[in-house]
């Protein structure tokens, strides 16, 4: 079995999350005495429960434990499997002591004393006692709770929660440690067993799966009785030594080629990275055809990984904000005459006192953050709109019969969505307050996200019957004069995510960008004309972006289609 794992160790480890799938399997080959260690020469295991019974009554009378008869469960005992002539099935309770701990409560924790195990501490396979402080006293400890203190060599385990199934061994800290809520002991009761066979059992999938089936409720909560039902295949003592030294050999073997691959992937993002940096840094035309080149000739290499395609996403939109995409025709009539004219038409109708307020007070600066072409100009946000407006506090809920709202899960990538709609109550005044028209920009004003403050939205056509929630604010442009597309894609781009995050990144709590902070938003601005070409630019680009991400998704799925069906193979499952 061993030698076509080995035969097929490359199709395994070449699919997404194959190493921690090789560990699976061979934990899984290892409990069903797979894995080439047997030997027909080994004593029966169906002998050892006879041997054990002095030590196991030692060890019940010293714990305090007495054996509860617990009825077997027909769909646990149904996932037997077949196993070698000389192993054995046993009740894990019939060879493995397991404790779980007293219900220690609230008023009886302390700031020190005897230290409370809490799955807290169960971190990566180790114990870190540091990360909890619960202690009781060490009166109470030595009147009610001496036989809950962890020894030396015990293998310990998180039995409900998220952390539930984590193990860990226990290492004499040098002071005493007792049980707690949620946490469970296991050894086996002769000393002569192998324990690490025991810690293998309990994270391969077969143990996992009988615990499942004794599942009640959402919330993972299993104790003494869900372990007395379970099944332990169990081999004989020489070769549960024998299947611990192979396991640990493999499983070494995997950490190094996981730290590789982990390795390559680093170096294959750092390259991306920083080609398409250096990409985006050109300062020339001359620069930009270079680094391009460059990216085209290593191109398959490069985009070999997600993170450099969501990496391009963003570079695409940095060129196209400075003009960068070979959009550019000094022909185009210059971006100043449009605000010429949207300072004609504000200075006549608008009547948002806000708007105007922030913009008397919002000169522009000398000193521009990068150099755009000479038919652009740099604007602030607030001269690009004639109207923004904080979305309605009236309550909404599932339930109400009313006018639908589109709060901040209706925000996604850029775009609208109504799958998971509210409704609330509004008069006919306030519908025609807050109804939506094509082109208007929805903003995400207050998030516990610093990524999702500001993130806006497009609204793809009229929503006359629709309103949007006090988290959000609308913004109408200047359509006549503006492409709502090309500013949904530079209030995109890191530039413009940059000017929202970094002043709100300190503050604790709920992040929030006010109506004057919007305003400010410093943007650079092309002709209409060239606003609409790299719009329709961007568009393509992205789809490349879209085609390249889902031949990689492709080829994840056929990788972990074939990798699924070589297990199947290798383990017998049809």
């Amino acid at each position: 079995m061993t030698g076509f794992l080995l035969d097929q160790f490359e199709i395994l480890a070449d699919a997404p999350g194959g190493v921690q799938r090789l560990r699976e399997l061979i934990l899984q080959l290892a409990v069903t005495g797979r894995l080439g260690t047997g030997d027909e020469g080994d004593e029966s295991a169906a002998l050892l429960l006879n041997k054990i019974q002095s030590e196991k009554e030692v060890l019940l009378s010293k714990r305090k434990i007495k054996i509860k008869v617990i009825s077997e469960l027909p769909q646990i005992i149904s996932l037997k499997y077949s196993i070698p002539k000389n192993w054995h099935w046993y009740r894990l309770g019939d060879i493995v002591f397991f404790q779980e701990g007293p219900g220690i409560r609230n008023w009886q924790f302390r700031k020190e004393g005897v230290k409370l195990l809490n799955v807290g501490n169960f971190v990566n396979g180790h114990l870190i006692l540091e990360n909890t402080d619960k202690y009781i006293s060490e009166e109470e400890f030595y009147e009610k709770y001496q036989h809950f203190k962890i020894e030396e060599g015990d293998l310990l385990f998180a039995s409900s929660g998220g952390s539930w199934g984590k193990t860990a061994w226990f290492v004499d800290p040098g002071y005493f440690v007792i049980l707690n809520t949620s946490t469970i002991r296991l050894n086996f009761y002769s000393k002569t067993f192998e324990p690490r066979y025991l810690q293998l059992f309990i994270q391969c999938g077969h143990f996992k799966r009988q615990m499942e089936l004794q599942l009640v409720g959402m919330q993972p909560n299993f104790g003494s009785t869900h372990l007395s039902r379970v099944y332990i295949p169990l081999p004989p003592i020489p070769e549960q030594k024998r299947i611990v030294e192979k396991v640990d050999s493999l499983m070494a073997l995997f950490d190094d080629l996981e730290a590789k691959q982990t390795q390559k992937h680093s170096s294959l993002v750092k390259l991306g990275t920083g080609s398409l940096n250096s990409l985006q840094q050109s300062t020339t035309e001359d620069e930009l055809i270079r680094w391009w080149g460059h990216i085209q000739m290593n191109f398959g290499l490069i985009f070999d990984c997600v993170e450099n395609v969501k990496t391009l996403r963003q570079r695409i939109l940095e060129l196209a904000v400075r003009g960068m995409l070979g959009t550019t025709d000094d022909k185009d009539e210059p971006a100043l005459l449009l605000i010429k004219a949207i300072k004609q038409i504000h200075s006549t109708t608008s009547t948002n006192s806000k708007i105007n307020r922030h913009l008397e007070s919002n000169n522009h600066c000398n000193d521009y953050p990068f150099s755009i072409p000479n038919n652009w100009t740099w604007v602030k946000f607030g001269e690009l709109i004639h109207d923004l407006k904080y979305g309605t506090s009236q309550k909404c809920d599932y339930t109400i019969e009313g006018v639908p709202v589109l709060r901040i899960p209706n925000i996604s990538e850029g775009t609208l969505n109504f799958q998971d709609l509210k409704y609330g109550v509004l008069s006919a005044k306030e519908v025609l307050e807050y109804k939506l028209e094509k082109g208007d920009l929805l903003f995400i004003r207050s998030n516990g996200s610093v990524s999702l403050v500001g993130r806006a939205a497009l609204v793809p056509y009229n929503l006359d019957s629709y309103a949007y929630a006090g988290y959000l604010v609308r913004a109408k442009l200047y359509k006549q004069h503006l492409s709502p597309e090309f500013i949904l894609q530079v209030l995109n781009s890191q530039f413009t995510r940059e000017q929202i995050e970094i002043p709100i990144r300190t503050t604790s709590g709920v992040k929030n960008i006010n109506s004057k902070e919007i305003s400010r938003i410093l943007l650079p601005l092309p002709p209409l004309a060239e606003q609409q070409r790299i719009v329709k630019k961007v568009d393509n680009l992205m789809a490349l972006c879209d085609h390249l991400e889902q031949r990689l998704e492709h080829r994840s799925h056929s990788a972990i289609s074939l990798s699924n069906a070589t297990i199947q193979q290798i383990i017998g499952i049809t």
